[in-house]
């Protein structure tokens, strides 16, 4: 039986691949601090442990070996080389899930290649997406140092069923008050993934030696703009609302967002390798939006509103 190992798998799209991929039959285990999720189908075995620990995560591990791992939580070199130090000779394909954050190019007028990453910030970043950026690429860069067969997926904005950071939800609220909504006018389109679609990806990279040592951008191959994007998701979208602003703007007024909709990525050795199938937003759309208000806990709605005022606050500078 294949044996495959999820680090992270309590949330999202990492426990969309847990259940995928114990329903298929491998033998799956999720390793995390058993802060989020404890009550996993019979079928997926947990293992508690704190990755940042390399005691405790080497005892954790002690005596395992796995056909893959997919490393879905790392966010930083240290994190990778905890990990590996320990784990390297014991696996056979090792997955890490990237994002198109490493490109540190968020407005780019042209889709970008997976060779085109190098660690150098073009245009304005905000310091917490650029941190955030800079690590994801650092790690990819610490991967590449150990003898491994690995893959590199580089995935941009995920949105789907079971994201509690409640994405559309945070874009629906600012457009139901019919005031204005801040968007960075240097993104005309940009590349999107839907969670849903992610399990049988993953299962095509898994399956074929062709990913070994590859750098993958994963996204719908259709590019979003907003109005495509937020007509797809909300019923109370007005166009006449958005407020564009550059990006630095947006900042120097006080209004910190947690992600940019950019960039758009180039998605051709991915169809040349895997050729994988996506769903449209307008079938994904208003499925998740309608997921997240029935699922949402009250923290969260109620950090939506913060924000939500922190921006109206911000567009009254204007004035």
């Amino acid at each position: 039986m294949t044996k495959g190992l999820i680090l992270g798998g309590a949330r999202f799209h990492g426990y969309l691949l847990a259940k995928y991929f114990s329903e298929k039959g491998d033998e799956v285990y999720v390793l995390n601090r058993g802060n989020f999720r404890n009550n996993y189908p019979l079928k997926i075995k947990q293992i508690i442990a704190d990755r940042n620990n390399s005691q405790q995560l080497k005892n954790a591990l002690e005596g395992f070996k796995f056909d893959y791992v997919i490393d879905n939580n790392a966010y930083t070199p240290m994190q990778i080389e905890i990990f590996l130090n320990i784990m390297k000779d014991r696996i056979r394909h090792y997955v890490f899930t990237s994002t198109a954050s490493v490109y540190l190019n968020f407005f780019s007028d042209k889709s970008l290649k997976e060779n085109e990453s190098d660690g150098i910030k073009k245009g304005f970043i905000s310091p917490d997406i650029e941190n955030y950026g800079t690590n994801k690429y650092l790690s990819e860069m610490k991967i590449k140092e150990y003898d491994i067969n690995y893959t590199i997926l580089r995935l941009p904005n995920i949105f789907g069923e079971g994201d509690f950071a409640g994405k559309l939800t945070y874009f629906n609220e600012r457009f139901k008050d019919k005031r204005k909504v801040l968007v960075e006018q240097e993104s005309n389109f940009f590349s999107l993934v839907y969670a849903g679609d992610l399990p049988e990806i993953y299962d095509l990279v898994l399956k074929d030696e062709k990913c070994f040592n590859k750098v993958i951008n994963i996204a719908d191959p259709e590019p979003c703009d907003y109005d495509s994007f937020f007509s797809s998701i909300s019923n109370d979208y007005s166009k006449k609302n958005l407020l564009f602003l550059s990006a630095e703007k947006i900042f120097e007024l006080g209004y910190s967002k947690s992600f940019y909709m950019g960039p758009i990525v180039d998605v051709s050795l991915a169809k040349e390798l895997l050729n994988p199938v996506f769903t449209p937003i307008n079938i994904w759309g208003k499925r998740t939006l309608e997921w997240e208000k029935n699922n949402l806990n009250e923290n969260k709605k109620q950090e939506h509103k913060i924000k939500r005022i922190e921006e109206l606050k911000s567009i009254e500078k204007l004035k």
